[in-house]
């Protein structure tokens, strides 16, 4: 069975701190209800004083920091065919947290999180971005991201990593990357690092 982004299947679960506002096109802000936001209408999370997390029907995981405000463009994910699934996201403001799923592991040329200034694609990841109009941060926690600016070579409207100006990072590497307005290509800064109870030393997003 397929299963495709709407009401009943894009979101297996969801729950937050405080609840979440969802932004539909031309209409005003409303609460999200306990259970999957409507996505007959592109979702569109915001938060001001609480986290919102969201689980798929894949097993991937979104979090959203408080003033955050992040759009779901669409969540495709074909269960028969993993490969073929579309997953495409749009961090207007704010951080937010990504872990892959199996549409996006399997999928990895139809993965695409939009930014103000720059793409990321990923390599089956756990990653962390905030983002401002000017700027764009990413660290990684496991796999890898492709960033890279947009260009004639790499539009806002297209899907998938883009390898124009493209920068790599990987969890291997002790640094984030960092693409600011005025550069040509996103650099690689260095990360710091944090202990987190029960875990080996992890670069801390509190640095975003």
């Amino acid at each position: 069975m397929r299963q495709v982004a709407d009401r009943r299947s894009w979101a297996k679960s969801a729950w937050y701190s405080v609840k979440p506002t969802l932004l539909s096109e031309g209409k005003p802000r409303k609460l999200v209800e306990d259970g999957q936001p409507d996505s007959r209408q592109r979702p569109d999370l915001t938060q001001t004083n609480g986290h919102v997390h969201i689980r798929f029907v894949d097993e991937a995981l979104v979090s959203v920091r408080p003033d955050s405000q992040l759009e779901i463009i669409s969540y495709d994910y074909d269960s028969e065919h993993p490969e073929k699934s579309s997953i495409k996201f749009n961090l207007i403001e704010g951080i937010a947290r990504s872990i892959s799923g199996e549409g996006a592991k399997a999928a990895r040329s139809r993965y695409r999180l939009n930014t103000p200034i720059a793409a990321i694609g990923v390599r089956g990841t756990d990653f962390v971005v905030s983002v401002t109009e000017q700027s764009t941060r990413a660290l990684v926690n496991q796999g890898a991201i492709v960033m890279a600016p947009y260009s004639a070579e790499c539009t806002a409207s297209a899907i998938g990593p883009c390898a124009t100006n493209a920068v790599e990072l990987t969890d291997s590497a002790l640094q984030m990357l960092e693409f600011e307005g005025t550069a040509r290509v996103p650099r690689l800064i260095p990360a710091p690092h944090e202990r987190e109870p029960g875990t080996h030393a992890r670069r801390s997003s509190a640095c975003l």
